[in-house]
């Protein structure tokens, strides 16, 4: 697959802002409300405006409770669920943008069909991992920034839903990342993550919509304004791929693979085209902890003490929830065996096993004890109540049965 194209380089990044997108805006918005279209609706132009609709398959994927519906919705305009509920099959929703390109000024009205399906009915379900990979022209992986765990899953998820599929778009997006106060990755992890997966890595925030004066309806406008940034990214990555799968553009270099440095010193600036998710023109220093010589990560030998930093020091010296603390980037890159594998994710896992060991031995010896002693006055119970028992039958009561009997056989006799 070609490398992703640069920020900015194939659709004008401002042009919904302008009086002519405002006027093509206008056909998917309706008394600045969002209008919802369904799998066979189109929006409706003026002849004069009539443009051109490419229309793409998406597929979003992602952990349980990341936010693939909530993100969705968002594209879409709908109202995003307050309580998580796992989506029981393929949810498909269908989303327009008009963009415009940078080469040639014209206007492309872009088609993307989400395609999103939860998790467990991935697993429970065979067939729907193949359904929702079928014909897919992009990939986008989602990760929550308040879930340590769904960044480390990224490299698992790129290996099973994009493994088979070279030719097709792969991006990466963190969601809530307006709560920075609860973040759990850190800006260090990221950079390593890029070092090993150069691909666009967009950011979305969980807030609510603006609303309207009436304080129930959502502002369109202002929604189209905060998503923006990823549906031009979409449709800047989709198009590039197919302009250079048709052969108008020119292969770019291709990007590395997963956890290829290549024969980059460190401290040296890397543009941001190699990155795709820094804007036009940013730099990105290459950490000094990466290796400088070309091969793969995965034969570099590992640090003696935890994970090494950029300051030299060793991450057992540092706080676990310190937020300047960083992942190698052999965390996110495939080992010999094709398994993924994150430390911090081993050992986190190890002590949350060994947590739930511990408080199982020490519930059963509790109940066990409980039970010992219950039993015990239950015996002791039983005993007294047996003991009692023969008292009852006194002299007094013997006498009475023989004399009974006695009383019995006279009367036969008689």
């Amino acid at each position: 697959m070609a490398g992703p194209a640069a920020p900015g380089s194939v659709i004008v990044p401002d042009w919904h802002e302008s009086a002519q997108g405002k006027e093509y805006l206008a056909c998917i918005l309706r008394k600045s409300r969002r209008r919802v279209f369904g799998l066979l609706e189109r929006p409706v132009l003026p002849p004069p405006v009539a443009i051109d609709t490419a229309s793409y398959k998406i597929f979003v994927s992602g952990k349980s409770g990341v936010g693939k519906t909530a993100l969705v919705a968002k594209l879409a305009g709908l109202e995003v669920p307050v309580v998580h509920h796992e989506t029981t099959g393929i949810q498909t929703t269908v989303v327009f943008w008009p963009a415009k390109l940078q080469a040639s000024d014209r206007v492309v009205m872009f088609r993307f069909e989400f395609w999103d399906c939860g998790e467990s009915a991935l697993k429970k379900f065979e067939h729907m991992l193949p359904a929702c990979k079928e014909n897919a022209d992009a990939f986008l992986f989602l990760f929550s920034f308040t879930d340590r765990a769904s960044f480390e899953d990224l490299p698992g998820q790129l290996a099973r839903v994009a493994g088979e599929a070279p030719g097709v778009v792969r991006m990466v997006i963190g969601s809530k990342f307006d709560q920075y106060v609860h973040t759990d990755v850190p800006e260090r992890d990221l950079a390593a993550f890029r070092q090993a997966w150069p691909l666009p890595l967009l950011r979305v925030k969980s807030v609510p919509g603006r609303r309207l004066a009436d304080g129930r309806t959502l502002d369109g406008r202002a929604g189209l304004a905060d998503v923006a940034h990823v549906l031009n990214g979409l449709a800047e990555q989709l198009w590039h791929q197919d302009q250079v799968a048709a052969g108008l553009l020119p292969a770019p270099e291709a990007c590395p693979g997963p956890g290829v440095v290549g024969s980059i010193p460190p401290g040296s600036a890397l543009p941001a085209r190699s990155l795709g998710c820094l804007q036009e023109g940013e730099y990105n220093t290459v950490p000094p902890w990466l290796p400088a010589k070309p091969g793969l990560v995965d034969n570099v030998e590992p640090p003696a003490r935890g994970l090494v930093l950029g300051d030299g020091d060793s991450s057992e010296d540092k706080d676990p929830g310190d937020p300047e603390r960083c992942t190698s980037p052999a965390a996110f890159v495939p080992d010999s065996s094709g398994s993924f594998l994150s430390r911090t994710g081993w050992s986190k896992s190890l002590c949350v096993v060994m947590i739930f060991l511990v408080s199982v031995i020490t519930y059963r010896e509790i109940i066990s004890t409980e039970m010992f002693h219950m039993g015990n006055a239950v015996l002791m119970a039983q005993q007294e109540t047996l003991s009692l028992e023969p008292r009852t039958q006194g002299p007094e009561n013997v006498s009475s049965l023989r004399a009974d009997v006695l009383g019995a056989k006279v009367d036969m006799k008689e």
